[in-house]
């Protein structure tokens, strides 16, 4: 659940690097009102230690959606950045990632309350102890996978994939059977060696196919695995047939249809095969949006500027983009795309305003709902679900009522107003959706018992 389509051509993410130093910054706050508290005897030490460790895992957890994202060390080549641009004004985000772990009780790894927060390469000497009592734990108890997962997670997190590759094995020794962990055991694999899909990598998304044979990221990798073999047909074929077999509602499918095209021409297909993937795409994805994106001379052109002189030229596009959308204001995919570009661009009140264009012309959208309620937080960021965040998944719950995401918050909303029985409705709604032995589950039954200890 990662946007790993991006990864062979993007190896950083700027536009993550100031909210995930807040949302660090932010735990390490909490980390010393914690001790001051236990201090002044408000706390007890029970309840000292389950505080810290839950915000130990939010830390080590920060980067679970899109866990190795952002650490390849490798630099951008213009390719890359000319792709970038395209998906930031052409194609919304609509929650990024070929896998939604918030849409998805498979996926337990990824905790709730970690899920509104952006990885980056963390600093501070809270993270470190954090890393070093999760380390002393396992020394305790070596037997427990989710304290294998977290460390592996935490290596990878600090581009330590060697040590991160050594964790995971650990907690495959543990769970043989658990193609989640098999899978980033492979893409730990593949970052560990700059990106190649090693014969070791390969073996472990074959595993992960035996047992699923659609496992989209297993997919994906077997087919980089055939492009970087030279076998180029293979890998066109592969992902091809996974972009057809998806579900045209899936939020990640233009993303993937973009980064299809545009892997062809970096494998240097024939200009006619990248045409016919073009159609495909093209003709899988519906309405498109008549507020255009960047041309073909602004993206050429992009390639050729300085870190200044494309920042400029972005908030020009985005400029021009908000102005046809003003001759034009009832285009719903184009407020949609603005709503996502000033959020990527950290304009999260311009975005907030955007997606609230897109909803008064779409009221249902659900993913305009979502993006607005995610920007809200965003802009709040000290971890309190704002009252517009309230209403957009209360209409999310309504419209979908399997959305885990949307029972997470107005479950989280509602213990902060202190409405106990609301909250405990709406966690325990989540809790039967969840399987009973994920780190999710543990989370909210946690979560739970709490209110009623409180009671």
């Amino acid at each position: 659940a990662v946007l790993f389509l991006v990864r062979p051509l993007l190896r950083t993410q700027r536009a993550s690097v100031a909210r995930a130093d807040y949302d660090l910054e932010v735990y390490r706050q909490q980390l010393k009102e914690l001790a001051f508290d236990q201090r002044r005897g408000l706390i007890s030490d029970q309840e000292y230690q389950a505080s810290l460790t839950e915000i130990e895992r939010r830390i080590l957890a920060a980067g679970g959606a899109r866990d190795l994202a952002i650490h390849t060390p490798v630099r951008m080549n213009q390719r890359a950045w000319k792709l970038v641009l395209a998906l930031v004004l052409v194609v919304p985000l609509l929650g990024g990632g070929l896998y939604q772990r918030l849409g998805s009780p498979q996926l337990p790894d990824q905790p709730l309350a970690s899920r509104n927060v952006a990885p980056e390469i963390p600093g501070g000497s809270e993270f470190d102890e954090a890393i070093a009592s999760l380390v002393s734990r396992l020394d305790e108890n070596p037997n427990d996978v989710e304290g294998w997962t977290l460390l592996a997670r935490s290596y990878a997190f600090t581009r330590r994939f060697n040590e991160a590759v050594g964790a995971y094995r650990e907690a495959e020794a543990l769970s043989p059977d658990d193609n989640d962990i098999a899978t980033v055991l492979g893409e730990s694999i593949v970052f560990s060696r700059d990106g190649v899909v090693t014969p070791a990598a390969r073996q472990q998304f074959k595993l992960v196919l035996g047992r699923e044979p659609g496992h989209p990221i297993a997919r994906y990798y077997m087919g980089l695995a055939m492009a970087q073999s030279g076998a180029q047909d293979e890998a066109l074929a592969i992902w091809r047939k996974l972009a057809a077999e998806a579900d045209p509602s899936e939020p990640w499918l233009p993303q993937l249809q973009s980064q299809l095209r545009a892997l062809t021409e970096d494998f240097g297909m024939e200009p006619g095969v990248v045409r016919a993937v073009e159609e495909e795409s093209r003709s899988a994805v519906v309405a498109p949006s008549t507020a255009p994106g960047p041309s073909a001379a602004d993206i050429e052109a992009a390639g050729e500027m300085t870190a200044d002189d494309r920042a400029n030229m972005i908030q020009s596009m985005v400029g021009r983009l908000a102005a046809r959308l003003e001759e034009n204001p009832d285009d719903v995919e184009g407020w949609k795309r603005l709503g996502n570009a000033r959020r990527v661009l950290g304009e999260l009140s311009a975005s907030e305003l955007a997606y609230g264009r897109a909803l008064a012309l779409a009221p249902n959208d659900v993913n305009a709902l979502v993006a607005q309620a995610e920007v809200a937080m965003e802009s709040i960021g000290d971890g309190l679900v704002p009252a517009i965040a309230v209403v957009n998944y209360l209409k999310v719950n309504e419209l979908d009522a399997s959305r885990l995401d949307a029972m997470w918050y107005l479950g989280l909303a509602a213990s902060q107003k202190g409405r106990k029985g609301e909250a405990r409705k709406f966690w325990q709604h989540l809790l039967e959706r969840l399987p009973s032995d994920s780190g999710d589950a543990r989370d909210i039954k946690a979560r739970i018992d709490a209110l009623d200890e409180g009671n």
